[in-house]
């Protein structure tokens, strides 16, 4: 649960690529990057400030991109020791938009504006959190929330299908070395 509570504060990834190929050879391709029009811009230049976690029969990469550099990690599968999936809502984001809308009738619906803004706030703020922590390093943990700009988003029934695939070829792996 530690590590659990180290990673709530991950900044979300806005997710610009999602696939799940269950017949390989890369199973799970999950492609983000940094939220806003900057981070956004410097894509479209080619600038590396991605994240990339790649899930194939052996092995998972996971690389990640700044301005100033990038990082390759790969993680054989017969190594993986825990996975973990979860994702997070800004539940105090519903509570602010009921208070809002209670509000409504004493300032003649002015309030609803904000309630509406919080509302949309608490969609765009949804994220999913996928970690592979190996037997013997810190591992890689990424969380992934809606795309406006590549209209992409990932869900959390996507988030445990992709752990059920790791997971499995984990299993398969470690057939492999016994």
């Amino acid at each position: 649960m530690h590590i659990f509570a180290n990673l709530i504060g991950t900044q979300a990834l806005a997710i610009m690529e999602k696939q799940i190929n269950y017949d390989g050879p890369c199973y799970v391709r999950l492609v983000g990057r940094k939220s806003g029009v900057v981070d956004w811009i410097l894509t479209i230049f080619k600038v590396n400030t991605t994240t990339v976690l790649e899930v194939y029969a052996d092995r998972i990469e996971y690389s990640y991109g700044s301005l100033s550099g990038s990082v390759l990690e790969v993680i054989p599968l017969s190594k993986v020791s825990n996975l973990l999936c979860g994702y997070f809502k800004p539940v105090i984001l519903l509570v602010i938009a009921a208070i809002f809308v209670l509000l409504a009738l004493p300032t003649f619906g002015t309030s609803l504006i904000p309630a509406v803004l919080c509302l949309i706030y608490y969609f765009l703020k949804k994220s999913v959190l996928i970690s592979v922590i190996p037997n013997s390093a810190s591992g890689c943990a990424v969380a992934f929330k809606r795309s406006i700009i590549e209209n992409q988003d990932i869900t959390e029934k996507e988030g445990e299908e992709i752990i059920k695939v790791i997971t499995q070829l984990v299993e398969n792996a470690n057939k492999k070395n016994y």
